[in-house]
C-alpha cells in the first residue's frame, strides 16, 4: 500500500481492494471475523499480475504468505519481483497425466490459456489476438499442494481462463479442504453476457462449502466444517 492509499485509509476509513470487484474485502471480513484468523496460507491460481486484479496481493501486504501459479514466463518474473516473499511456480495447472501443454499468450494477458477454443473464438469475435503459443510444464493442482504446502493453504483462488471449472472438479477433498475458495464462475465475455459454471458451484456445496458471497464474477466459499458463523 502506497503513501497516499495509507492516508486515504487513515482519514476515511477506506478499504483498500486489489480484487476486480472487492473480493479481498469480503475475504479480509471472512477470515478476520467469521474464520476467526488473522495470518493464514495461500494458493493463488492464475495469479496473473501480481498486484492488479488480484485477490491475494491485499494479504501479502498483511504479511500472509503463499504459492503463486503463473503459466505466463514474463508475468511470473513480475511476480517474483514484486512479491519476493511468495513462492512463485511458472506452470500451468493439469487435468490428467500431461505434463506439458501449449499455452496461448494472447495480446490481453488476463485472457491467456491453454484452451485453443477459447484462443481461437477471441480472435474470431475481432477484439483479441494470439501473440504467440509457448510449450508450459503442467502440474496437478493437489501435487502442487502436496509439494509446497506442509499443510492445507486456508485460501485458494482460482482465475484460470477457460479452466476454472475443470480445476476445481479435479481438487482432491479427501485430501485437502481449503476454509476458503475464490473462484471466477461466469466464463469471459466481451458483452458481458458470459456463461455462469453452474456445475462447479453445486460441487463446492455438495462438498459441503457455503456459497458465502458472489460478486457474479467471482464466488466465494467457506468450508462449512470451518464457518462458526453461517449466516
Amino acid at each position: 500500500m502506497n503513501f497516499k492509499d495509507k492516508l486515504i485509509y487513515k482519514l476515511f476509513g477506506a478499504k483498500i481492494s486489489y480484487s476486480q470487484c472487492g473480493e479481498d474485502i469480503i475475504i479480509d471480513h471472512v477470515v478476520k471475523n467469521i474464520l476467526n484468523i488473522s495470518q493464514f496460507k495461500y494458493l493463488d491460481i492464475g495469479t496473473n499480475h501480481p498486484k492488479k486484479a488480484n485477490n491475494t496481493y491485499k494479504f501479502y501486504e498483511q504479511n500472509c504468505t503463499g504459492v503463486c501459479v503463473e503459466p505466463n514466463p514474463s508475468l511470473a518474473n513480475i511476480i517474483r519481483r514484486e512479491r519476493s516473499k511468495d513462492k512463485c511456480l511458472n506452470v500451468g495447472v493439469s487435468l490428467n497425466e500431461e505434463d506439458r501443454a501449449d499455452f496461448y499468450v494472447m495480446d490481453t494477458h488476463t485472457l491467456s490459456t491453454f484452451s485453443k477454443n477459447d484462443a481461437e473464438q477471441f480472435e474470431k469475435e475481432g477484439n483479441h489476438k494470439i501473440e504467440k503459443i509457448i510449450q508450459i510444464k503442467l502440474m496437478n493442482v493437489n501435487t502442487i499442494i502436496e509439494q509446497n504446502f506442509d499443510t492445507c493453504p486456508d485460501l485458494i483462488s482460482i482465475d484460470v481462463e477457460g479452466l476454472n471449472e475443470e480445476i476445481a472438479l479435479s481438487f482432491d477433498f479427501s485430501k485437502f479442504r481449503p476454509k476458503i475458495f475464490c473462484l471466477e464462475t461466469i466464463t469471459y465475455s466481451d458483452n458481458n453476457q458470459g456463461k455462469r459454471l453452474n456445475n462447479v458451484i453445486d460441487y463446492l456445496i455438495q462438498n459441503d462449502y457455503q456459497l458465502y458471497a458472489d460478486t457474479n464474477i467471482n464466488s466465494i466459499f467457506i468450508d462449512n466444517k470451518h464457518n462458526a458463523k453461517k449466516t
